[in-house]
């Protein structure tokens, strides 16, 4: 009887399957589909997210209109956001003060439900993982090793008003990224 309440157990464990293990330091070429109402922007650019330093940079080129670049970077130690506009020829930069926390990208990946399989960008089959909070919910689509994401699909409501974020990740490279990585933006010195 205990040898079956032990074998049940484990049949359980596995067909549940623990939350992917997703580098929360790591580099990665994307695709973004950003809808926010009826407004819609197509990206693709390059994500730096180091864990460690507690920054987050984000280049992205937007796709349906190629004169528009767009450069992200956050330091949250130093409680900083530089946003960097190049649009038609014209260079900007903005200052925020950040008032929050570091939250690594995939930290709520360690409370997701397994799902059903999915695809990659290539046809690659995954596993879906999803989460849902009072703030957001989120899915993300993960490969074989438990650690390499295909793609995140990121929503929240606020005001009534709702914000998605698909990103779809190539060339996904965990570890480290160097501290030049996360220079102040010429623009913004």
């Amino acid at each position: 009887k205990m040898m079956r309440i032990i074998a049940l157990t484990l049949f359980v464990a596995l067909a549940v399957g623990s939350a992917p293990q997703i580098p929360e330091s790591f580099q990665a070429n994307v695709k973004i589909d950003f809808k926010f109402d009826h407004h819609y922007k197509d990206l693709a650019g390059k994500i730096w997210e180091d864990s460690t330093l507690q920054d987050s940079r984000f280049d992205a080129l937007v796709r349906n209109n190629t004169d528009d670049v767009f450069e992200g970077l956050v330091l949250f130690k130093q409680k900083i956001r530089y946003d960097v506009f190049h649009i038609s020829k014209i260079t900007r930069c903005e200052n925020h003060t950040v008032d929050r926390p570091y939250e690594p990208f995939f930290g709520w990946v360690s409370g997701a439900q397994k799902g059903s399989s999915c695809k990659g960008p290539n046809s690659e089959t995954g596993t879906e993982w999803s989460r849902k909070d009072k703030d957001y919910d989120a899915k993300v689509c993960v490969a074989s090793d438990n650690k390499t994401p295909y793609w995140v699909d990121f929503g929240v409501d606020h005001d009534h008003r709702r914000a998605n974020r698909f990103i779809e990740f190539n060339n996904f490279k965990a570890g480290s990224v160097p501290a030049k990585d996360f220079a102040v933006p010429a623009p913004c010195k």
